[in-house]
């Protein structure tokens, strides 16, 4: 195993703060509306230091949007589908399904203006990036047939009114959850 040195460890430090950096300022303005030289200033690095860490914006971002913003997503449902053993009614199972909130969001104004720039910030970004709108593609599809299995579930335990077919109920709630999130 590799000795952790000093130096190894600033770097690591300075990277993490240019990501965090960039991260809460694109939320706060918008990734299109903030220069390398802001984030730079403002996380207390040099641009030479932002150019030894990330080859461009675009990697910046991708990595932001990997490391920050899909897992925003991708980690509820994870942690939904993990521990749904069908012991919950089925509305709590979806309820637990929909929940996109961190746990410490507390609805304050400032709170929600940046989950609005957040949500607004991921629809632009899987336009512009190919590997993101993959990777939101696979939550996509896994958070559909989580709630219609569930959707299934509720039928068959007459917890729901029987609609068409779990197919189109499951679609309508996904249509709904993106529309309400592109809105917000």
């Amino acid at each position: 195993m590799e000795k952790m040195t000093k130096r190894k460890l600033q770097a690591i430090t300075s990277r993490k703060n240019i990501l965090d950096t960039a991260h809460q300022l694109t939320i706060e303005k918008g990734f299109d509306q903030i220069s390398i030289q802001e984030i730079c200033k403002t996380a207390g690095v040099s641009t030479g230091a932002f150019y030894h860490y990330f080859k461009s914006r675009d990697q910046l971002m991708t990595e932001i949007m990997n490391g920050f913003m899909l897992d925003m997503l991708i980690n509820p449902l994870k942690f939904a589908v993990e521990n749904d053993d069908g012991s919950l009614e089925v509305k709590d199972t979806l309820k637990m399904y929909f929940c996109l909130l961190p746990e410490n969001y507390t609805g304050n104004d400032n709170e929600i203006y940046n989950m609005q720039n957040y949500f607004f910030l991921l629809f632009e970004m899987l336009g512009k990036y190919p590997q993101l709108r993959n990777r939101y593609k696979e939550y996509y599809i896994a958070h559909f047939n989580a709630v219609r299995q569930t959707v299934l579930r509720g039928i068959a335990d007459k917890q729901l009114i029987k609609c068409a077919d779990a197919y189109g109920c499951a679609e309508m709630m996904m249509s709904a959850r993106n529309g309400i999130l592109a809105l917000n």
